[in-house]
């Protein structure tokens, strides 16, 4: 657990079948805030590595700060240089509300939500 009493942001990275392309799947959960980012910003440059889409599954996620929010745009942004598509699964309403407090919410979700 962290000193906000979240426990610590755990995600995996998968991979597709050899009959599908090669896609990203980071789970997150817990907090992702600025003590985690580099532990977490090394899963995300894992998942990079794959050649098909990125996506972040933020269901689980319970605590973020300013420092996850940019992490989680830096891969946005990111996956986009590299062509790759980007998607958010899921709902966080911490994820939601601080990217609404620091109007980023439309930069980071964009039109790659799956409905959220």
């Amino acid at each position: 657990m962290n000193e906000s009493g979240h426990p610590k942001a755990q995600e995996f990275a998968s991979t597709g079948g050899a009959t599908e392309a090669q896609s990203a799947h980071v789970v997150l959960k817990g907090s992702l805030q600025i003590r985690e980012i580099e532990a977490v910003r090394d899963r995300f440059l894992a998942a990079l590595q794959a050649e098909g889409p990125v996506t972040v599954d933020v269901t689980g996620l319970g605590g973020i700060d300013t420092a996850g929010v940019q992490l989680l745009l830096a891969l946005r942004l990111e996956s986009a240089r590299r062509g790759r598509r980007f998607g958010i699964a899921g709902s966080s309403p911490t994820l939601d509300l601080a990217t609404q407090l620091l109007g980023l919410r439309e930069e980071l979700f964009g039109d790659s939500t799956d409905g959220s």
